[in-house]
């Protein structure tokens, strides 16, 4: 997949040019829809569009292979309102037809804040990205450009600050709801504008960042792709907010900066996104359980070990904890009893509540103090 930035910055060299309604290009490979795509709509504000693919863009494929790898083409940078037909040509290859397309608000934003022109900008969206700027630039000042504390602080901003609510497209809201712009001045939005709002958040403090589309959990989903450390690896903003009660316990990391080893039910086209690419294995070093960093997490390999590190941590004044057990599927009993053996040597009230997943062979470990050797946990 193409890095956004790369482009980016080549188009913003380009001068503007009006077009017919609709133009016919070609492009070598599926994957190359959605750099087409962005291509045309940032320079010419394009609605329609044909394009041509050769016969090798769709050597093996079936037909239902080409519809998604399609889809996933369109929805790394398009709003999902676009109109799509396909066929194939007479010697072979496929032609596309894209009507109504337009790119996702979180690219508008991102190339109106590095241009300095916020003239293709909706209302709401100048605000969005007026706002976000002073966010952004406090996290820059406290953690650093580009560096995985800012990430996590992003990450966290959005979690905290976002509600998953979503629209069908025969919703008038449904627009609404894919946007960064609404998902950060209103609180609430699908994966397409948590991610849209992740992609924007990052581009703004240095990263090189991006989308990549499927599945997940079965339905179409969207999440975002990140370069740390010279490795590509990918970021779910969406199911790190596991919950839409805002309780803090139910925030997850584990689809933080993940590679291929914690894929879960994550799959896309391989015509779309070259599975090469991606880390193989997620990297202790900007993992957020492995990280050494107060901030972060650990990690344990007994319900044992991860009790007693949630409580040594809330001596030192830590109220939200995450544990990540890796390879083993411990249940809600075997942590309970974990946690009580390591209460027991210790005087006055406590109380905390926790919530845990098993996912990978692995369970992830969230603990919320309330009260701890009879005080309040702050």
């Amino acid at each position: 997949m193409k890095r956004f930035s790369i482009l980016l910055a080549v188009l913003l060299l380009l001068p503007l040019v009006s077009v017919s309604a609709e133009i016919e290009d070609w492009v070598a490979d599926i994957n190359g829809i959605s750099a087409k795509v962005l291509e045309w709509c940032m320079q010419e504000h394009q609605k329609e569009l044909t394009l041509e693919l050769p016969k090798s863009a769709a050597a093996g494929m079936s037909d239902d292979d080409i519809w998604h790898a399609v889809w996933d083409a369109l929805d790394e940078y398009c709003r999902d309102d676009y109109e799509v037909r396909w066929s194939r040509t007479s010697d072979g290859g496929l032609r596309v037809r894209l009507g109504n397309i337009s790119l996702r608000p979180g690219l508008l934003m991102a190339e109106a804040y590095w241009a300095g022109d916020t003239g293709r900008l909706s209302p709401d969206e100048k605000k969005c990205l007026k706002q976000l700027t002073g966010i952004t630039d406090k996290m820059v000042k406290q953690y650093g450009y580009a560096t995985v504390d800012t990430e996590l602080a992003i990450y966290d901003y959005i979690c905290d600050h976002v509600t998953y609510r979503t629209y069908p497209k025969s919703d008038s809201r449904h627009n609404q709801c894919t946007s960064a712009a609404n998902a950060f001045l209103y609180g609430w939005g699908n994966c397409q504008a948590y991610s849209d709002l992740f992609f924007l958040m990052t581009m703004m403090t240095g990263f090189d960042s991006g989308y990549i589309s499927g599945m997940g959990n079965g339905g179409a989903h969207l999440w975002n792709t990140i370069s740390i450390g010279g490795e590509l690896v990918m970021v779910d903003v969406t199911y790190g907010d596991t919950e839409i009660t805002k309780n803090p316990v139910q925030q997850t990391h584990y689809y933080f900066n993940f590679g291929r080893d914690r894929l879960g039910k994550h799959t896309w086209s391989p015509a779309v996104f070259d599975t090469s690419a991606l880390a193989r294995k997620t990297n202790d070093k900007y993992s957020f359980y492995s990280n050494k960093n107060s901030r972060f997490g650990a990690t344990a390999s007994t319900a044992a070990e991860a009790a007693k590190y949630c409580v040594n941590q809330v001596g030192k004044g830590r109220k939200h904890l995450e544990v990540l057990i890796k390879g083993k599927t411990c249940d809600g009993k075997a942590l309970e009893s974990a946690m009580e053996n390591r209460l027991k040597n210790y005087r006055g009230k406590w109380s905390y509540n926790y919530h845990f997943d098993q996912v990978d062979g692995n369970t992830v470990f969230r603990v919320n103090w309330i009260l701890f050797k009879g005080k309040k946990v702050k």
